[in-house]
C-alpha cells in the first residue's frame, strides 16, 4: 500500500526521496525501483529554494544517550 502511494506520486512527476531511519535500514534498491523513488544518504545537502539545506536523520545529534 505504501509502495503504491509513493509510486503514484512518482508517476505524476513528483520527485520522491527516501532517507533511511532507525528501523528502515533494509530499504534498498528493490524498494526504490518498486516505488520509483530515489534513496538518499544521511547527511545530504540540497538546494531548497536557493538555500543550501542539510537533510539528516538526526541520530548523530543524540550524544547523551
Amino acid at each position: 500500500m505504501i509502495i503504491e502511494g509513493i509510486r503514484k506520486l512518482s508517476e505524476q512527476n513528483i520527485p520522491v526521496y527516501v532517507m533511511h531511519g532507525n528501523r528502515d535500514f533494509l530499504l534498498g534498491k528493490d524498494f526504490a525501483q518498486q516505488c520509483q523513488c530515489t534513496l538518499i544518504e544521511d547527511g545530504t545537502i540540497i538546494d531548497l529554494f536557493g538555500t543550501k539545506t542539510l537533510l539528516m536523520h538526526g541520530d548523530v545529534l543524540c550524544t547523551d544517550d
